[in-house]
């Protein structure tokens, strides 16, 4: 980049896509903060959607920036209170594991740790903004798409707020995730915003044109095909409280509890059989105890999938052999042949489940403060096979454990190696009755679409939910409610250009940004022949 154009970054712009917002006034950073709380209003417990493809306006009407420092700042603020209003309910979560004072550090952590990624999009949208109107249009919802996929790499990267699940019950719309992910979505919301921001007919007549395409598109790719083999499935909601006293680790200390669950799992699987079902999910870690070790809870368990003549996939726990450490695991109880296949969870919950680079995180420790240490699953996991078949075809389950389900590359990697059903069991109690429960249910609709496989949600105090294989949300059993859903689902065998190819259009989107960053820096920053500083 030349020096011309780096002073042209430091001058105010002159051109149509100028800022409304005066310099070094105070509307900048209070459109970014209206922006945030837009934003957050798009999701769960709001839910308001519809408002997710005009949000950024405010925020986006403050471009370009005559200094990057400002669209810096902006960025920054604009993720903060983002974060804060989407997942506010972090603080809740550490509370209940940490305490009251670490929850509200937590929180605000969680917020700054977020607040990189809205920077940095902010320094590649003032990058790219002077380009052509066109090229605008183009480039910046595909640093949008950029920066939400590099938000959840790493040991606490998460895409708890990707821009894309607020479209969870836009069904046509939900369908181009099956090609581009959830970072599809993402990027068709920040397009439209992007052409209201321009204040430019010509744009918004193309974004109009683009999103139009995939909506119409979409109302023809949900449609599932009459003669799609169906599968009755069943979700199975405990709402019976976890928290509870463990004798050596081995099963709950109250014999009242340890039995009571298990009455109630009794009559929850023989009402989801007597509805039909083949197949059943049990909620995270519902299992009472330790099936490896304790006979007399490894018979009445194998009892329930055998007495009612169905396959369970049942959340419960195992000690690991190679290390005896403790791990979350998805049991696939088969009728009369038991345990068949155990899947253990991969992707683990930082300070909930394991601490992280405990060096640094040491003091926690000489607090006293208890945190689970569990082990994580191979990677290189299969799936659960059944013993059900419909139409000649093994029904084959795709288990995920409640946090793995936030994440696209889990669903992906599950129907790759053959699943043809989908199941989350989760424990989202921690969360109490903040939005977290239906936030987290919504991406369930989103792993759905991605891959076209149903989906059945068991959680243990809900949201439990059943999905088909587009996406829809077939039926739903709210908080803190015992009872059990039947549906039947559409069991497909295809696979989708997201499932085959990946984030593919996040890469798609690097080489359009860098291409317009170029190209925009040799236009604005060239100078005649011999006339170059």
């Amino acid at each position: 980049m030349n020096i011309a154009f780096a002073r042209h970054a430091e001058r105010p712009p002159d051109d149509a896509s100028a800022s409304p917002f005066p310099p070094r006034s105070f509307a900048a950073p209070f459109a970014a903060v209206a922006s945030s709380v837009l934003y957050a209003l798009c999701f769960p417990a709001a839910d308001f959607g519809f408002l997710a493809w005009l949000a950024l306006v405010p925020f986006l009407l403050t471009f370009p920036h005559a200094r990057m420092r400002t669209a810096i700042g902006c960025g920054l603020l604009f993720g903060l209170f983002q974060a804060l209003g989407v997942v506010y309910w972090m603080g809740v979560f550490a509370g209940s594991k940490l305490g009251a004072e670490m929850g509200v550090v937590a929180c605000v952590l969680a917020a700054l740790i977020h607040t990189p990624f809205t920077a940095l999009f902010a320094v590649l949208a003032n990058l790219v903004w002077r380009a052509s109107p066109v090229a605008r249009l183009i480039a910046v919802p595909a640093a949008w798409a950029f920066c939400e996929w590099l938000a959840e790499l790493g040991t606490f990267g998460m895409g708890w707020g990707d821009f894309g699940y607020t479209q969870w019950h836009n069904i046509p719309i939900l369908q181009f995730a099956s090609i581009a992910g959830v970072f599809g979505i993402g990027y068709l919301i920040v397009l439209c915003n992007v052409a209201i921001a321009s204040r430019d007919r010509r744009l918004l007549a193309i974004a109009a044109v683009i999103v139009g395409s995939v909506a119409l598109w979409g109302a023809f790719e949900a449609r599932i095909d009459p003669g799609t083999p169906r599968l009755r499935v069943a979700a199975i909601q405990e709402n019976i409280d976890q928290d509870v006293y463990w004798v050596d680790n081995r099963r709950p200390a109250d014999p009242a509890y340890f039995y009571g669950t298990l009455a109630a799992f009794d009559q929850l699987v023989a009402q989801a059989a007597s509805r039909g079902a083949r197949l059943a999910a049990l909620p995270e870690t519902a299992i009472p105890g330790f099936i490896q070790f304790d006979r007399e809870l490894r018979l009445r368990v194998e009892n329930w999938a055998s007495a009612n003549h169905l396959d369970l996939v049942a959340g419960g726990r195992y000690i690991e052999p190679a290390h005896g450490q403790n791990q979350n695991v998805v049991f696939l109880i088969a009728p009369f042949r038991g345990a068949t296949g155990v899947y253990a969870k991969t992707r683990l919950v930082p300070f909930g489940e394991y601490l992280p680079y405990r060096r640094l995180f040491s003091f926690l420790q000489d607090l006293q403060v208890s945190i689970v240490d569990e082990a994580p699953g191979s990677p290189g996991q299969h799936p659960l096979p059944t013993d059900i078949w419909v139409s000649g075809r093994r029904v084959v389950a795709g288990p995920m454990i409640c946090f793995e389900s936030s994440y696209t590359q889990y669903a992906r990697r599950q129907v790759l190696r053959g699943a043809t059903v989908l199941s989350v069991v989760t424990d989202d109690e921690w969360y109490g009755r903040t939005s977290a429960a239906r936030q987290h249910m919504a991406m369930s609709a989103l792993r759905a679409a991605e891959t076209h496989r149903s989906l059945v949600r068991a959680a243990v105090s809900g949201i439990s939910a059943i999905f088909d294989s587009r996406g829809r949300r077939i039926c739903e059993l709210a908080w803190y409610k015992r009872g059990v859903l039947v549906a039947d689902v559409p069991i497909e065998s295809g696979i989708t250009p997201y499932v085959r190819f990946g984030n593919w259009f996040v890469v798609l989107c690097c080489i359009v940004f860098l291409a317009t960053l170029f190209t925009t820096a040799r236009r604005i920053g060239g100078c005649p022949a011999g006339e170059h500083e």
